[in-house]
């Protein structure tokens, strides 16, 4: 994990030095804005949490990205990790080992999962990450929460494990967005071949050939994690369709402003 930060770190730095050409208006009209896990880097704020979210939404995105686990009571709790050391040093508990109630009275600012949808649903596309095993009861409890709204307009899931999309066989199959890491071509590869909505991992990761592979058999590509204006233009121009970052409220501006020539006729 360390290894990988690392390597995205210095590919962020490099290429954010790296000269851009300013992208055509179109493409960033094409483009959207992600917010990872809320706009909680740049308000100073804790990730994952309705505070994040709303900011993200005040700002214009168009989407925002969250994660799902699961309390030992069965309740899905937006949280990333699977402990709470790196959210508060001060306390640590294991997500799945731990009582909805003890969680909560720790880290009161944790929502679940029916609270995000219903104060944003309809109101910010839902990028949904599935982090942990499903089962029958699992589902049901998503697919509830999610009744109102309706696939791939509203909302997607996404999962670095691909097999967790069978529990989800009643939904279109470009609901599903599959996260490559250093497994790229195998992902790229199983998202063709399972007719998936879209794929998504670092930017540094894909090449060039394999999003326009996508982009002709009419699947959605998404990268993560531009911080700068330099590497959205970079992403822009290679036709990147959903941009995700930790710097959502700065790059949704730089994006609206690449938008207004095109907007002004």
């Amino acid at each position: 994990m360390v290894f990988k930060d690392l390597l995205q770190r210095l590919a962020e730095w490099t290429y954010s030095h790296l000269p851009q050409s300013t992208p055509h208006p179109d493409k960033a009209l094409k483009a959207k804005i992600i917010a990872h896990r809320g706009a909680w880097k740049e308000r100073s704020l804790t990730e994952n949490t309705i505070e994040a979210f709303q900011q993200a939404m005040d700002a214009g995105v168009w989407a925002i990205e969250f994660d799902i686990r699961w309390t030992m009571d069965e309740v899905p709790v937006i949280f990333h990790d699977s402990n709470t050391s790196r959210i508060n040093p001060e306390v640590f508990f294991e997500i799945e080992e731990t009582l909805y109630s003890e969680l909560k009275k720790a880290l009161p600012k944790t929502p679940t999962f029916t609270e995000v949808v219903e104060r944003f649903g309809k109101k910010v596309h839902l990028m949904i990450e599935l982090k942990t095993q499903l089962t029958g009861r699992r589902r049901q409890i998503i697919l509830e929460a999610l009744q109102d709204l309706e696939p791939v307009k509203d909302y997607h899931l996404l999962s670095m494990d691909i097999h967790r999309f069978q529990h989800f066989d009643n939904l279109p199959k470009e609901t599903f967005v599959s996260i490559a890491e250093f497994n790229i071509q195998e992902i790229f590869d199983y998202t063709l071949r399972h007719q998936f909505g879209a794929m998504t991992g670092h930017f540094l990761l894909f090449h060039r050939w394999q999003i326009q592979e996508l982009k002709k058999r009419k699947k959605l590509v998404g990268t993560g994690f531009p911080t700068t204006p330099t590497l959205l233009y970079r992403e822009l121009n290679r036709d990147v369709d959903w941009i995700f970052t930790n710097d959502p409220i700065a790059l949704q501006k730089e994006l609206n402003q690449l938008k207004a020539p095109s907007q002004s006729f």
